[in-house]
């Protein structure tokens, strides 16, 4: 089996530009809208972004703004503001759900923290720990306990989750 890892969004530099424009012209059509281009400061506000959703959120992102457009450039101002976005995001895992216990709610937390540490370090098990301060054996066991799938390479499993792949080293 061949596996390819293609790095984030965030990594890839000019084909956020790219993708945007692409998006661009492929909305601009079905849309029937009169924008032909980005704006050089929306394309700042773009390159920026660290763009969490990946290529599915930069899609989301250009439809909106050609919706709002009303000029034949993108303006920054058709965008999202991301870092009130960012902001609300962090501040909504810190939010209990209605009927939710607190040993839910910290299981939540928790999930939520590996699974960004794991993305954050190409989801290798022994980055992602020492990324949390805690040893691989700990990372391991916390994962277990709150049924992500960690996988034993050694055991023939395959080591994913969240849908990607895990190294062990």
């Amino acid at each position: 089996m061949v596996q390819f890892r293609l790095p984030p969004l965030r990594e890839r530099g000019d084909d956020v530009s790219l993708l945007a424009e692409h998006f661009l012209k492929m909305f601009r059509t079905v849309l029937n809208k009169d924008v032909d281009s980005l704006a050089p400061a929306a394309r700042s506000k773009l390159l920026l972004h660290t763009w969490p959703g990946n290529v599915r959120e930069l899609r989301n992102v250009i439809e909106r703004a050609l919706i709002l457009e009303k000029t034949r450039a993108i303006q920054p101002s058709s965008l999202p503001d991301f870092q009130i976005e960012a902001h609300l995001q962090k501040a909504s895992l810190l939010q209990p759900a209605p009927d939710e216990s607190l040993d839910d709610a910290l299981a939540r937390l928790e999930r939520e923290l590996i699974t960004r540490a794991l993305e954050q370090h190409d989801f290798n098990l022994t980055r992602a720990a020492e990324g949390l301060k805690l040893t691989r054996h700990s990372l391991r066991y916390r994962m277990q306990r709150l049924n992500m799938n960690v996988g034993d390479s050694a055991a023939g499993e395959a080591p994913v989750t969240a849908s990607r792949p895990i190294s062990e080293s």
